[in-house]
C-alpha cells in the first residue's frame, strides 16, 4: 500500500491574487514539501507528525509583506526560488537556506541571516557582498567570475562546470573545495584549513603546494601528473581514469586509494602498498599493474579478492 498522499490547494489571497501548491506528505519518512507559499492553519496541529522541510516558490511575483509573513509563519529554514527574477528579495529571520534553480541577478544585498546560497544555474554576476555568516556557497553552471570577494567563514564552496578562473584569494576558514569541468588552473594557494578537495574533468596541473590540512583528495579524469609532494595528511585519495604515472611516493597517512574503474592505467606499479587499503578494478591486477595486497577490494563489480 503507498504511504504517499497529495492535497491540492488553491487559496485566494487579500490583493486578488491566489497561491496554488502542492501538498506531498510520506508517512514512511515524516517529510512534506509545499510548492509555493501559503500554509493552512490544519498543517499547524500538534496531531500531524509532519517533520517540515521546506516551501518552494514558483512565481516571479515580488516577495511581498503577505508572503514573507506565510514564510514566517511556516517556521522552515529553506526557501526554494524556481523562476524568481527580481533583484529585490525580503525573507524573515526563519529564512537560511536560499535556493535558486535559475537566477541572474546581483546578490550583493541578500538578508544577512542567510546561511546557505545555492544557485543552480544561469547566474554570472560579479560578487561583492556576500552575508558574512555564510557558510555554504553553491555557483552552477555558467558562474565565471573572480572571487575575490567572499565571506571569511565560508566553509563549503562549490564551482560549476564553466567555472575557469584562477582561485588565489579564497576565505581562510574554507573547508570543503569542489571544483568541476573545465577549470584548469594551479591550485597553490588554497587555505591552510582546507580538509576536502575535488577536482573537475579537465584539470592536469602540478600539485606540489597543498595545504597541510588535507584529508581527502578527488582527482579527475584527467589528472596525469606525479603524487611525489601530496601532503602527508591525506588520508583517502581518488585518482581518476587516465591517471597513469608510475607511483613511488604517497603520503605517509594515506589509508585508503581508490583508482577509478575505468582506469586506462599501463604503467607498472612496484609500489609497496602495504597497510594501504585498494580499491580498484580487477583489471588492473589481472595485468600485474597493481600488486595484490590484503586490503584490496575490487570496485568494478567483480566479486573482493580474500587473502
Amino acid at each position: 500500500m503507498s504511504t504517499k498522499k497529495y492535497i491540492y490547494i488553491k487559496k485566494d489571497l487579500p490583493d486578488g491574487n491566489f497561491l496554488e501548491f502542492e501538498y506531498f506528505y510520506d508517512l514512511e519518512t515524516y517529510m512534506y514539501k509545499l510548492d509555493y507559499t501559503y500554509l493552512p492553519r490544519w498543517l499547524h496541529s500538534d496531531k500531524y507528525p509532519i517533520k517540515r522541510s521546506f516551501i518552494q516558490y514558483n512565481s516571479n511575483i515580488e516577495l511581498s509583506e503577505i508572503t514573507t509573513d506565510i514564510l514566517l509563519r511556516s517556521k522552515v529554514n529553506k526557501l526554494v526560488l524556481t523562476n524568481y527574477s527580481r533583484e529585490k528579495i525580503c525573507l524573515p529571520q526563519n529564512i537560511k537556506h536560499l535556493y535558486f534553480y535559475y537566477y541572474n541577478k546581483s546578490i550583493n544585498n541578500l538578508p544577512e541571516h542567510i546561511t546557505h546560497l545555492t544557485i543552480l544555474r544561469s547566474f554570472n554576476e560579479p560578487i561583492l557582498r556576500l552575508p558574512k555568516d555564510l557558510i555554504y556557497l553553491y555557483l552552477g553552471d555558467n558562474y565565471d567570475q573572480e572571487l575575490d570577494c567572499l565571506p571569511e567563514n565560508l566553509q563549503i564552496l562549490k564551482l560549476g562546470n564553466d567555472y575557469d578562473k584562477p582561485l588565489d584569494n579564497l576565505p581562510s576558514f574554507l573547508q570543503e573545495l569542489y571544483i568541476q569541468g573545465i577549470y584548469n588552473h594551479p591550485l597553490d594557494n588554497l587555505p591552510n584549513r582546507l580538509e576536502f578537495l575535488e577536482t573537475g574533468e579537465f584539470f592536469n596541473k602540478e600539485l606540489d603546494f597543498l595545504p597541510c590540512s588535507l584529508i581527502v583528495l578527488k582527482l579527475g579524469k584527467n589528472f596525469n601528473q606525479k603524487l611525489d609532494n601530496l601532503p602527508d595528511s591525506i588520508k583517502y585519495l581518488y585518482l581518476g581514469e587516465n591517471f597513469n604515472q608510475k607511483i613511488t611516493k604517497l603520503p605517509s597517512n594515506l589509508e585508503i586509494l581508490e583508482i577509478d574503474p575505468f582506469s586506462r592505467m599501463r604503467c607498472k606499479q612496484n609500489y609497496n602498498f602495504t597497510n594501504i587499503k585498494l580499491l580498484v578494478p580487477k583489471k588492473l591486477v589481472d595485468n600485474n599493474i597493481i600488486k595484490l595486497n590484503n586490503l584490496i577490494e575490487y570496485n568494478d563489480g567483480t566479486t573482493p579478492y580474500s587473502a
